[in-house]
């Protein structure tokens, strides 16, 4: 047994209640390309890089699973979820964005049965009588062709997602929504993802013709030299079946989200927050 992963096990309470010493060692056991990626990252080498890309994405999932411990504990299938080296990769977007709403005051319900349907959605959150259903997508990173590379420094050319495939992927998670609710389609994008005018393309031409669908939440986490940081845009559907309770969109603001209408010359403009939706300093 690696005496380090003991000690992480020690410092990690919320995580080694979801993934067990037995559980990490058969993992360690496997070939790396079957591997689940939290045990991948006891195979890296004992660099500071290496050291601080792990400590960042264990930091994190230690503080999501402390803070979503009732709702994981109320649905036995999301810690087989999380276990899973296939579903982890996607799922864990969820995850994360359940637990930034959560922090927002709303509170939230993972995969919720969405009333008078059969759809089991991904999220639901909901404040005072309102409720919102969200669907999550990952978005990964489509590797570029390889112009400069020294080192750890890789520099490659951009390689966007068709915005076909984008209006693909959105549509196929609209089918999970319901007509009688609020719903949002959320992209967790790769940290890589800086650009998205593309995917911001593929949903206005999404949302002239679906009103099922209340708007698009582009989530980014990215960490740099500067630190971690948490990027959050929704964007509106102004066709919507059902549109964002006022209510909802100034708890969202006032969390740090932007929003964004769609103009009449079809310009997406940022909704400047009233002087009573800001928070008290």
């Amino acid at each position: 047994m690696d005496r380090n992963l003991v000690e992480f096990l020690e410092i990690y309470k919320n995580i080694a209640e979801i993934f067990s010493e037995e559980w990490f060692e058969s993992e360690l056991k496997k070939p790396k390309d079957e591997m689940h990626v939290l045990a991948k990252q006891f195979t890296f080498g004992n660099t500071s890089y290496n050291n601080s890309i792990s400590n960042h994405r264990f930091d994190h999932l230690e503080e999501y699973l402390k803070n979503l411990k009732n709702e994981i504990q109320r649905k036995g299938k999301i810690k087989r979820k999380l276990r899973d080296s296939n579903e982890f990769p996607n799922f864990i977007g969820q995850i994360e964005i359940s637990s930034f709403i959560k922090n927002l005051g709303f509170t939230v319900e993972l995969d919720p049965l969405i009333p008078n349907s059969r759809n089991i959605s991904d999220i639901k959150i909901s404040k005072g009588q309102n409720s919102v259903y969200i669907e999550v997508r990952t978005l990964n990173e489509r590797a570029g062709e390889i112009i400069y590379q020294k080192g750890r420094i890789i520099i490659r050319t951009i390689n966007k997602h068709p915005t076909i495939n984008i209006q693909n992927k959105i549509e196929d998670k609209t089918k999970q929504l319901s007509h009688l609710y609020p719903g949002i389609v959320a992209v967790y994008l790769d940290p890589s993802i800086a650009l998205t005018r593309h995917i911001e393309t593929a949903f206005f031409e999404i949302a002239e013709v679906n009103p099922i669908i209340t708007g698009l939440l582009l989530y980014h986490h990215y960490q740099n030299n500067e630190g971690c940081h948490i990027s959050v845009r929704l964007f509106m559907n102004p066709n919507a079946d059902k549109p964002l309770p006022e209510s909802i969109k100034k708890d969202l603001r006032n969390g740090g989200i932007q929003i964004y209408y769609l103009t009449d010359d079809h310009r997406w403009i940022m909704e400047e927050a009233t002087k009573g939706d800001k928070k008290d300093t």
